[in-house]
């Protein structure tokens, strides 16, 4: 068996296996491949392939309970959440998702010196900038109402 660590720290397990058909007159060739293709698929999802231990080939100790065994068409993988083809993928939108330490696999959200982000998985960017703007904008409307109705009441007090 052999081990491959793929792009999004995904490692790939591949193996050869061989079938072997007894040749029949009664049945085609095809069919019978069609037919041990499906019960080596099936042992393969069913047995020992979805075992933690697999996984444990090329995988550090302190993230290997972030991975799990995941039998695709391309055959066994061990992924984390932040594999696209997992499971329970981890969509971070615009964010790239990633295992920090002990926590796990999170989404990190860019340029984040320019946005705040309101909902988890990066999603939902307001301008830090547009905040601050509007937030200024906005006292300074209260500070002009505030001098003007002072103002008025003063005038109305003095000459009462």
């Amino acid at each position: 068996m052999a081990y491959r660590v793929g792009a999004a720290g995904n490692v790939k397990a591949s193996s050869t296996i061989t079938l072997r058909l007894w040749y029949n007159q009664r049945i085609e060739v095809k069919e019978q491949y069609e037919e041990m293709h499906s019960k080596v698929q099936a042992a393969i999802v069913s047995n020992q392939c979805n075992s933690r231990e697999r996984c444990s080939g090329k995988i550090s100790a302190e993230y290997l309970h972030f991975y799990k065994p995941h039998v695709s068409t391309f055959g066994l993988a061990c992924v984390t959440s932040c594999a696209p083809g997992s499971p329970s993928f981890l969509d971070c939108n615009s964010g790239n998702c990633q295992i920090k330490g002990n926590e796990g696999p999170q989404c990190f959200c860019p340029e984040t010196d320019l946005y705040l982000y309101t909902y988890a998985r990066c999603q939902g960017a307001i301008s830090i900038v547009a905040m601050y703007g509007g937030v200024g904008a906005g006292i300074g409307v209260l500070v002009i109402v505030s001098v003007i109705l002072g103002v008025f009441l003063y005038r109305k007090k003095y000459y009462n």
